[in-house]
């Protein structure tokens, strides 16, 4: 599976959002089940997340490597870079599993690897 290297910024949902659960609630769930990262200068703490992340774009799937978490968002090293919104999945210690949809702001390359860092925008189910 491979993400497509297209600049759209089209994610087509498969599911509904969440109603009630908010990304906050979900977040929470995930982040008291991970120990915190450190000494962090950013405003929301963020949590090292050494599982896969299952990253959908342009309904193709890839798994990644996760690097941190936080309130807002989720870092993770991919082959190459990503642009635009995409489906984040990620899985609590426990067995939960959470969808995100979010906004790449960040691709930087770190030797053969992209760091990359997405803003959630929306939990969906």
């Amino acid at each position: 599976m491979s993400l497509s290297s297209s600049t759209s910024e089209s994610v087509r949902l498969s599911t509904s959002p969440v109603g009630p659960e908010t990304i906050a609630t979900a977040v929470d769930n995930l982040l008291s089940q991970l120990p915190t990262a450190g000494m962090e200068l950013r405003t929301e703490d963020r949590h090292a997340y050494s599982r896969q992340v299952q990253v959908t774009k342009d309904n193709k799937t890839e798994l990644c490597a996760g690097k941190d978490l936080s309130h807002g968002g989720v870092g993770f090293l991919h082959t190459r870079p990503i642009l635009g919104n995409v489906i984040v999945g990620l899985t609590s210690p426990n067995g939960d599993f959470y969808r995100f949809l979010a906004e790449v702001v960040r691709a930087r390359q770190v030797g053969r690897f992209y760091e990359i860092g997405a803003r959630f925008l929306e939990r969906i189910s």
